[in-house]
């Protein structure tokens, strides 16, 4: 009877939806770093092996600069985001710091005024938190969106030099 009064506790699921939360960040993470080693990989691809033999002959060269350019526009934004993941643990850091602060004016019954700053400060570190986070999410999306445009590019390079 007692886990079924501590189910019905919503305050109970936030340890869990939190370690969920964090999953998919670390998830989100992860798919940056994949993005990033694909741009680097294909610019490094494309600088040794296409562009010494890129002459007179070829066609369409503006579609490989342009994708060149997508894929360094990958990589930057990738990093970006990666700097944007490390950069959330201090703000958590400090949340929780002020959430501790917090607890502590209210168990020792100190002034409001402190109780009012340390709770200003929290509310502070947590936009801050989702700010960074709602970025996060923005930078993956930017990613994706120049990621597959290079690969279109690059096709397209692909095809008016080689199929055609």
């Amino acid at each position: 009877m007692n886990n079924n009064s501590d189910r019905n506790n919503p305050l109970d699921y936030i340890p869990e939806i939190e370690k969920w939360q964090a999953e998919y960040f670390r998830e989100l993470n992860g798919l940056s770093k994949i993005f990033i080693s694909i741009s680097i990989a294909l610019i490094g691809l494309i600088v040794s092996v296409l562009i010494p033999n890129i002459s007179g002959k070829t066609v369409a060269t503006s579609n490989l600069w342009v994708s060149c350019l997508f894929l360094s526009l990958t990589a930057i934004s990738g990093f970006i985001e990666l700097y944007m993941f490390a950069s959330r643990f201090s703000n958590m850091s400090s949340l929780l710091r002020n959430y501790m602060m917090t607890d502590i004016v209210v168990q020792s019954k100190g002034s409001d005024e402190k109780l009012e700053e340390f709770l200003c400060r929290s509310d502070m570190d947590k936009n801050k938190i989702k700010k960074k986070e709602r970025t996060s999410k923005i930078l993956i999306l930017v990613q994706f969106i120049c990621l597959l445009l290079s690969f279109l590019f690059l096709a397209s390079f692909v095809y008016r030099n080689f199929i055609s």
